[in-house]
């Protein structure tokens, strides 16, 4: 899908301090409709908007909430490592209602480099204060969560493939270190994490 495939470039616009998010917004339906002609001024401005309250009403994924009270009873320090914007991510934690269950939260802007670029990986074990070997990664997109910090010396990498089904054709080749789960329940386990209730 067109709209899909712009994000990444458009949005390192972002990253580099040239737009801001109301303007990727509109940069990126720009883009996805080009083919098409020009986008008027109006539906960029609504489609803005549209995405903009729709921070407002985000949900955390079913077991997140879950899963990061075990882990931090477990007695792990959990962190986020995100090339969203940061006043975006923000705004995105609050509504969600995990910030009290983060000990860091890095975006590619404060780490000065997006993920997969190991100084994003870098900068979210130091926010940790933790060694990159004693790091693990969760996540669903295969270069950013799995391949990308295990380049950078995580430890283990967890990838969450639950869009995956068993007749989704080939299983990609995963590096060794990879673990593969299809429900945020089932990351405890695979980590080998134990927490007491």
């Amino acid at each position: 899908m067109a709209f899909s495939r712009c994000r990444e470039p458009l949005f390192e616009r972002v990253l580099r301090g040239e737009w801001g998010v109301e303007e990727f917004r509109r940069g990126q339906l720009s883009e996805a409709l080009a083919p098409w002609g020009p986008v008027p001024e109006a539906l960029l401005a609504e489609h803005a908007a549209l995405r903009e309250a729709l921070v407002g009403e985000a949900v955390p994924v079913d077991g997140a909430r879950e899963l990061l009270g075990e882990l931090r009873r477990a007695g792990l320090l959990v962190g986020v490592l995100t090339n969203g914007a940061g006043a975006l991510v923000g705004r995105k934690l609050a509504t969600l209602g995990l910030e009290a269950l983060l000990d860091a939260v890095v975006t590619a802007e404060e780490a000065g480099a997006p993920k997969p670029d190991p100084r994003a990986y870098a900068a979210a074990a130091a926010a940790l204060g933790l060694q990159p070997g004693r790091l693990a990664m969760v996540g669903d997109h295969l270069e950013w969560d799995v391949a990308g910090p295990l380049r950078a010396g995580y430890a283990r990498a967890v990838w969450l493939a639950r869009d995956r089904g068993a007749g989704d054709g080939e299983a990609p080749e995963l590096p060794p270190a990879a673990l593969v789960v299809r429900t945020l329940a089932e990351v405890g386990a695979a980590l080998g994490v134990t927490s007491s209730a």
